[in-house]
């Protein structure tokens, strides 16, 4: 069977020296064949080699503290945003025993939130948009390399150029 199969392809990897190489073992057995099984399934990936497991979609928080109670080592925790594991803040997994968390779709539904406000506010034809903080804007040149391009353009006297250039043109 395919648990079977990845327990010997764990095992193969075991064979090898991987310093830089993390192997993290999933289970989907929760929704299938029960906490008990996808629990042992997690051992087995300690025992085959694996670096840590992840446990998907424990339904509880009883089945989450359960999970890092009977599995040694390093554990993931899945925060889907409106999944069926409880949601819970970075603290409270760490306190539980979770060394990693990822929260996917989060910083996601943020953006589609907020670009769906901005369409909003564009569609009002009589006026003009809210405009973004002066920190938004900031960090927006930041990121995007323009504060460092138009500090080299300072530095290369590329703007005093642009501005000769513009000086000159006929009107």
């Amino acid at each position: 069977n395919t648990f079977s199969k990845t327990i010997l392809r764990l095992k193969k990897e075991e064979d090898f020296e991987f310093d830089d190489i993390l192997i993290l073992a999933r289970t989907d057995a929760r929704a299938t064949e029960g906490i008990d099984e996808a629990i042992e399934r997690c051992k087995l990936f300690l025992e085959a080699g694996a670096d840590m497991t992840f446990l998907e979609a424990p339904q509880s928080i009883d089945e989450m503290r359960r999970y890092c109670n009977e599995v040694p080592g390093w554990k993931m925790a899945n925060m889907l945003a409106r999944g069926e594991t409880p949601s819970l803040s970075p603290k409270e997994l760490e306190e539980m025993g979770f060394s990693v968390a990822a929260y996917p779709f989060d910083i996601m539904c943020t953006i589609i939130e907020s670009v769906q406000r901005k369409l909003e506010d564009l569609k009002v034809p009589d006026k003009p948009p809210a405009l973004p903080s002066v920190e938004t804007v900031n960090k927006l040149w930041e990121l995007s390399g323009f504060k460092q391009y138009e500090e080299e353009q300072a530095q290369y006297g590329c703007a005093d150029y642009k501005k000769e250039k513009a000086e000159n043109q006929p009107q």
